[in-house]
């Protein structure tokens, strides 16, 4: 458990390190995610939220996860 603490640690000071601003999941997110799931398409709540909040920012997502696609504001990291 220990070990754990440190890596959050040092993964909360590598994240703070960077200009990013963390956001809430919305209601409106969550509506999103849901009209998303299709069965079958590999993208996880998780992958759908993300997503959703992308949409709803109007903002670019990267994702190495080529379930998401690379339509409009998705890029591909490869």
């Amino acid at each position: 458990m220990l070990r754990h603490r440190r890596d959050w640690d040092w993964v909360r000071a590598l994240l703070l390190s960077y200009p990013l601003v963390v956001e809430p999941v919305t209601v409106e997110d969550a509506e999103g995610a849901a009209g998303l799931w299709r069965k079958g398409s590999g993208l996880s709540l998780t992958d759908r939220l993300c997503l959703a909040l992308g949409d709803r920012r109007e903002a670019m997502v990267w994702t190495a996860d080529t379930h998401w696609g690379s339509d409009g504001l998705v890029r591909q990291v490869r």
